[in-house]
């Protein structure tokens, strides 16, 4: 997903850049304002240019048919009691008046017309000739700055106006056009990045990982980390690691300790029962319960057990205040072991615990497990009950034979599904993946950019603008 996100961003930016450049052409609402406009001004103004010239031809025929039939006079002094009729002449005058006022507006009109038209026809030839090159060479012009060439962007999008509008015919895919920069700094085309990286990257992951599993390496029961996390847990003990804070020191119940040089040690005392060395560790010993109730039994009177561990009771002299405080912090410690803790198990089909410490292979199948806590509907359930700090540490030091069984069960199961992985995962990603990969590369050609423009073109240049030619004509036509 990464990868195809990374590849795709700089024909993003490409896409950018090219509504930048042609948006206003392309804007959806050119045609529907130039239309609307035709539809609110155009139509009105023709009908009334024709019932216009409809009433100044109605006028002119009236006034001839009027004067050929039924005015016969054509001596006054021969009937002198006859009078011309007058509206003969109105209506020859108001033919004459309004038919000047139609010729001027009819030469107007078509000289606007032709006066748009005729350099509009030049543009045409221009846009019909329209190259890389030439619009490389009028960028500087006409302040295209995307269209320099000076830069990568530039330089596709002159790519582009070559491959997929000058020669749309042979109909090239868009990404073999648009150029980006590899990641060692080389130039390759978009198609290279989404295709060919993507899918050589998924290739090397499938190769790499068949080549694990047909090997058998890479155990994880072998694992070196988990290796060293088991035998960490086996040789730690968790009540051993239990210390006090630092600030521990300075409360008031077992500051006073820190008057006897001898007892200052066991401020880090844990709460397990013997000394403790660390795995690794070439330091003094961690103190343990014991060896500190011991060292307090040498500062006063030995009392009964304090039921824990083999720590004894000490009743300290009232002069001594660092055995009072170490007897405190000894209290304190078995309030620590006295407590409760959680213990995590699994969870089985009737609600009790259990461990995975008898999980073996069923006999069966090689897939299939025994004694593995598994229930009935083949998942695993958390179950969390409370227990001792003994109980817990006890458990802790069990996950090494856990964690052992659980990595050697994973190993046979991944070298039993090999095939699937290696054969059955492997065609599903091709079939479902790759394939549709191959598809968004093939499929994303050009060719309609330059069959829309020649259209723009044929439809604009030699359709719209010879239909504004002999609509210039017909009024000059009816002018004359």
């Amino acid at each position: 997903q990464k990868s195809m996100d990374d590849a795709a961003a700089p024909l993003n930016g490409f896409k950018t850049s090219l509504h930048t450049a042609f948006g206003a052409v392309l804007n959806d609402d050119l045609l529907g304002k130039a239309t609307n406009s035709v539809s609110n001004y155009a139509i009105p103004a023709v009908g009334f240019l024709i019932l216009w010239a409809i009433v100044i031809s109605c006028c002119g025929v009236t006034s001839t048919v009027w004067w050929a039939i039924f005015d016969k006079t054509t001596d006054v002094e021969e009937a002198p009691d006859e009078v011309p009729s007058k509206s003969i002449h109105r209506l020859a005058g108001c033919t004459w008046c309004n038919g000047c006022f139609f010729l001027l507006f009819s030469f107007m009109i078509g000289g606007i017309i032709y006066l748009f038209a005729a350099p509009v026809s030049s543009l045409c030839l221009i846009l019909d000739d329209m190259s890389g090159t030439m619009i490389k060479d009028i960028s500087g012009a006409f302040k295209l700055d995307q269209f320099s060439g000076k830069d990568d962007t530039s330089k596709t999008l002159l790519d582009v106006m070559d491959g997929c509008i000058r020669d749309w015919s042979t109909n090239p895919n868009l990404l073999n056009l648009v150029k980006v920069k590899a990641e060692n700094g080389t130039s390759i085309t978009m198609y290279e990045r989404i295709v060919g990286d993507t899918k050589g990257k998924i290739k090397k992951e499938f190769d790499g990982l068949g080549t694990a599993l047909g090997t058998g390496q890479d155990k994880l029961a072998a694992d070196a980390n988990i290796v060293s996390l088991r035998q960490t847990l086996k040789d730690t003990r968790m009540d051993a690691m239990m210390i006090p804070t630092a600030n521990l020191q300075n409360e008031n119940a077992y500051k006073d300790m820190a008057t006897d040089a001898s007892l200052v040690p066991y401020y880090a005392a844990s709460a397990a029962c013997a000394d403790f060395t660390p795995p690794g560790s070439s330091g003094d010993a961690i103190k343990g319960i014991d060896s500190f109730s011991n060292k307090l039994n040498t500062l006063g009177t030995v009392g009964a057990n304090m039921g824990m561990c083999s720590a004894k009771e000490t009743s300290c002299p009232s002069s001594n205040a660092a055995c009072t405080a170490g007897m405190n912090l000894l209290n304190l410690k078995k309030k620590v072991k006295a407590a409760s803790y959680k213990c995590a198990y699994f969870k089985s089909d009737s609600g009790t615990k259990c461990e995975i410490d008898n999980m073996q292979v069923d006999s069966s199948s090689a897939n299939k497990y025994l004694n593995d806590c598994s229930r009935t509907d083949g998942k695993w359930e958390r179950l969390t009950e409370a227990c001792t700090l003994d109980t817990f540490t006890s458990l802790v030091q069990k996950y090494d034979a856990t964690i052992d069984l659980a990595a050697k069960r994973v190993d046979t199961v991944s070298t039993a599904i090999k095939n699937k992985i290696n054969v059955d995962l492997k065609k599903t990603v091709d079939k479902y993946l790759m394939t549709e990969i191959d598809l968004i590369g093939e499929g994303l050609s050009c060719g309609f950019m330059g069959q829309e423009y020649q259209g723009f073109i044929d439809g604009f240049c030699f359709q719209a603008l010879s239909g504004f030619f002999g609509i210039g004509q017909a009024y000059v036509a009816c002018g004359v």
